[in-house]
């Protein structure tokens, strides 16, 4: 999610957003929703893991009700247990086979982008894309996760690293306006969206702003979460109190 100087939650053991690594300069306040969201994108692959095909599979079995066609039920059947094949080809793929992991991905997004698959993947993808130095294909990926995914949180973590790549790029009006979603839409994910908040105004010179924020993403944040006390420091920076929950 004036400048000041690197924060000191930049250097904490403890989980800390900050990607994707500030170019511009040091004095960045920009967070880091690759780091921190990774775990809630372990999660949301672990559900899917356990849920995801009896999901897709009863959701293919109420629309052959409705519609009256075993065609359609045995399709979404077919696209559940095939998707969910591919996906642990990829996860098998992941650390040993780059160019076989890249192009399971790929074959999930374009041929199973009606399964909660798809945007697991695409969110994979665009974190490879990072890493790699191309920000222009992490871009691409997560507007694809966020435009297309099937599930809310996958939308929403796509939807915060993607402003967080606009304001480490510079682009505050374009991070502000993916900020601007109905609060129903958050649910979850306040306290990301309440720090990435503060880090535009932040980056604005708006102190005061920026501190009610960071307060705000701190109360919303899980009293267990290892990230308390990196955002901690950032609002201490801003001259702000301790928050307890």
């Amino acid at each position: 999610m004036a400048n000041r100087s690197l924060s000191p939650a930049i250097h904490s053991s403890k989980p800390c957003r900050r990607w994707p690594t500030p170019t511009r300069n040091e004095e960045s306040t920009v967070a880091d929703p690759f780091l921190h969201e990774d775990d809630e994108l372990e999660k949301v692959k672990a559900w899917w893991k356990e849920n995801g095909k009896s999901i897709i599979i009863g959701v293919g079995l109420g629309l052959a009700i409705i519609i009256g066609t075993n065609a359609w039920k045995s399709w979404k059947i077919r696209q559940a247990e095939q998707g969910s094949a591919l996906y642990e080809q990829m996860m098998m793929q992941q650390d040993s086979n780059k160019e076989a992991f890249t192009q399971a991905a790929q074959n999930l997004m374009s041929q199973y982008g009606s399964t909660g698959y798809a945007g697991l993947a695409g969110l994979m993808l665009a974190k490879q894309a990072w890493n790699d130095g191309d920000k222009a294909a992490a871009q691409e990926k997560l507007e694809w996760v966020m435009n297309n995914a099937k599930m809310p949180s996958q939308k929403n973590i796509a939807r915060i690293r993607l402003a967080t790549v606009y304001l480490d790029s510079g682009n505050r009006d374009q991070a502000a306006s993916l900020l601007a979603v109905p609060a129903e839409e958050k649910v979850g994910f306040e306290s990301w969206y309440a720090e990435l908040a503060g880090d535009l105004k932040h980056a604005a010179g708006d102190i005061d702003g920026a501190r009610d924020d960071y307060t705000t993403a701190l109360k919303d944040l899980a009293s267990s979460s290892d990230y308390r006390d990196a955002l901690q420091m950032k609002l201490d920076n801003v001259g702000g109190e301790s928050v307890n929950k």
